[in-house]
């Protein structure tokens, strides 16, 4: 015992020599968060430090180099498996990240689905009615309970968390349709201030432009506003619809001419994703031709550009994009359960099964129908919740 403290006052003494401790911290926020997870070992200083709220806040908005990890599934542990999606293929290990709800909580055990993340927070929801937010990096969660008369529509409405900076509150926020056709409710809750919000829109206008619909549930934030993919009544296709944090107020999202046609084939499929830290819309058709758009300008019409990705993978399969990587090779996954990693020709460069083994959980229909639920990317943080 005597031995470790002479060892590490000897490390504290040796690292004061070498740098002051103002230069150390500065180093130490732009290192990555896993780095930073084991470093807080080395001394009273850094654990100090790297533990500070303030210090979370500081290293996320400086990192150098913000790692994105990529959500595959449940395993039977009730582990989540992860990978991290820039570092090399030969390195690429998926790493089994338990979620572990106290053995108090009604959760404890139950089916779980990712529905969004925001600034390293995790949004699930899991069968019996309950929203979790959870920090998987650090292991920090909070659970949160459904509007009792709203646990019936879970799987019928639009979820998501996101961040408003005027505020700097986190808000959990799902919309759900109304018993009246003509009239939908835009639910929120402060992470903050631990309250509700509540607002009916009964505008018949909006309430024609979509249609909810389980395969777009998730939430994408980006740009300080929540982005669906969902289906237009009037227009019959698919819209871009967003909810903006700071006003509270809903939006659709304009795309171009040529996108608008695209999206008026039914025979397609779609998702919406964030890639290249722009809002971008996947096109995918049988035999892996892959039509990514991605709007380079937030909200601007005519900045929606074209991408044609044809996948090597058989002619009767479908390939989903999820992300790119740093250096240009795109993630994706097809109908058979399998992740691929593609260069930027279309070329397959790795094909690995999306989960090992047996699972034990009981899979419901949604999540067959619509395997994406767990396909999701989040990025590595420090930050915790107020409170």
């Amino acid at each position: 015992m005597n031995k470790q403290k002479q060892r590490r006052s000897i490390t504290n003494a040796s690292l004061s020599s070498l740098l002051p401790d103002e230069l150390i911290i500065q180093i130490l926020l732009r290192l990555p968060v896993r780095s930073l997870l084991r470093f807080k070992c080395v001394c009273k200083l850094w654990l100090s430090e790297i533990s500070d709220p303030k210090f979370a806040k500081s290293q996320f908005d400086l990192a150098a180099s913000p790692t994105h990890r990529l959500f595959l599934d449940f395993n039977d542990q009730f582990e989540i498996e992860s990978l991290d999606i820039d570092e090399p293929e030969s390195a690429a290990a998926v790493v089994n990240i338990p979620f572990c709800p106290p053995l108090s909580s009604p959760c404890s055990g139950a089916r779980f689905e990712i529905l969004g993340s925001c600034r390293g927070f995790v949004l699930l929801v899991t069968h019996l009615g309950y929203f979790h937010v959870w920090n998987p990096s650090t292991g920090f969660q909070r659970q949160i309970p459904l509007d009792a008369r709203c646990t019936f529509k879970v799987y019928y409405s639009l979820y998501g968390i996101g961040y408003d900076q005027s505020t700097d509150d986190y808000l959990l926020v799902y919309i759900t349709p109304s018993k009246n056709v003509r009239a939908c409710e835009i639910n929120s809750f402060s992470l903050k201030t631990n309250l509700p919000s509540r607002k009916r829109i009964s505008d018949e206008i909006l309430d024609t432009k979509f249609a909810f619909s389980m395969s777009v549930r998730q939430g994408m934030f980006f740009n300080g506003c929540l982005h669906w993919l969902v289906n237009s009544r009037g227009k019959d296709l698919f819209v871009i619809l967003a909810f903006d944090l700071s006003k509270r107020s809903l939006l659709e999202i304009a795309v171009s001419n040529e996108l608008a046609l695209e999206l008026a084939d039914v025979k397609k499929l779609y998702t919406l994703r964030v890639m290249k830290e722009c809002l971008a819309l996947c096109c995918s058709d049988l035999g892996g031709v892959t039509v990514i758009w991605i709007m380079k300008e937030y909200k601007v019409k005519s900045s929606w550009t074209k991408m044609i990705l044809s996948a090597d993978v058989p002619s009767s399969s479908f390939f989903f994009p999820i992300c790119f990587t740093k250096c240009g090779d795109v993630f994706g996954w097809n109908e058979r359960e399998r992740l691929l990693r593609l260069n930027d020709k279309g070329e397959l460069l790795e094909d690995r099964a999306l989960w090992k083994g047996k699972r034990t959980q009981k899979r419901d229909f949604v999540i067959y129908r619509y395997p994406e639920l767990h396909r999701h990317m989040y990025t590595e943080s420090l930050l915790s919740l107020h409170g």
